[in-house]
């Protein structure tokens, strides 16, 4: 897993069978894709989040300690949400700080960045 607590993650997913994916950070699901009812959920927050003409989820998330940003490609889709007191509670630091989990079917993974982070403190 990561070291850091806070990363910058680019990734581009072709749906294929799933059903949805997320993002979770040390157990915690941050980010949630439903690939039928093509909504993105950030923590507390849903939306609809079409998916791109090519058929793929197009991602950049940036993860920090409070906070996680998702963008869709160009910056053109946005979603943010901060973390909440008792969410931060539930977090295990036993478990890989970051994995991607998928429902329902294979994905393909077209690409896939992660960097971690460094505090400006």
């Amino acid at each position: 897993g990561l070291d850091s607590r806070s990363f910058d993650m680019e990734f581009v997913i072709e749906p294929k069978d799933a059903q949805a994916f997320s993002l979770h950070f040390e157990d915690v699901e941050a980010v949630r894709y439903d690939i039928h009812s093509q909504t993105m959920q950030v923590l507390d927050r849903t939306h609809h989040w079409p998916l791109e003409p090519d058929g793929t989820v197009a991602l950049r998330v940036l993860f920090d300690v409070n906070c996680v940003e998702v963008f869709g490609p160009r910056g053109l889709k946005v979603m943010s949400s901060i973390y909440k007191r008792n969410t931060l509670t539930q977090l295990d630091e036993t478990q890989s700080s970051l994995s991607l989990r998928v429902e329902g079917g294979p994905v393909g993974v077209t690409s896939m960045n992660v960097y971690p982070m460094r505090s400006i403190w």
